[in-house]
């Protein structure tokens, strides 16, 4: 279980609205290889009218190698979405290959996209990436990672992230 508390501000035109607002957020593993979780975001009580989200999946590992996952969001401003995933572990390099797809409707039509197969297609909704990680013999409990994510962004076009995470 987690939570956090956050201090949120919104200003549209001359409006503006400031108030606390928390999160919450549950992780159980009934069984082996299988996660489920819920998180709930942006609870608060005030003038301000935030956008509340619910997010509810789960994932499960066959082999060790392969991890699929669905995930339901609904958010009280936009319709339901549901994205479904995969991950392909290749542990001979540390590295792994993710897909996935998340459901998409009108407003997230990608018209200015720089890939024309993701305007406004079916294929829209699709999400990549990939990640490798390292381990410094000199410093066995140290781990250095790299991933790579690219999602579709709506009308803005398509979203490329890197990250980059180190680990003791």
């Amino acid at each position: 279980m987690g939570a956090a508390l956050k201090f949120v501000q919104e200003k549209i035109a001359e409006e503006s609205f400031q108030n606390p607002a928390f999160d919450l957020a549950l992780l159980a593993s009934p069984m082996d290889d299988l996660n489920i979780g819920l998180n709930i975001r942006d609870l608060s009580s005030s003038k301000a009218n935030f956008t509340r989200e619910m997010i509810g999946g789960a994932s499960y590992t066959i082999f060790r190698v392969f991890t699929g996952a669905f995930a339901v969001n609904y958010s009280n401003d936009a319709p339901v979405r549901f994205s479904v995933g995969g991950e392909y572990k290749i542990p001979e390099v540390d590295g792994v290959v993710r897909a996935g797809y998340q459901s998409h409707d009108s407003l997230d039509n990608s018209l200015d996209s720089q890939i024309p197969a993701l305007r406004g297609a079916n294929i829209a909704g699709l999400t990549m990436g990939a990640g490798i990680g390292y381990k410094p013999p000199l410093f066995p409990t140290l781990r250095l990672a790299i991933d790579y994510a690219m999602a579709p962004f709506g009308a803005l076009g398509i979203s490329h992230t890197v990250t980059l995470k180190v680990k003791w």
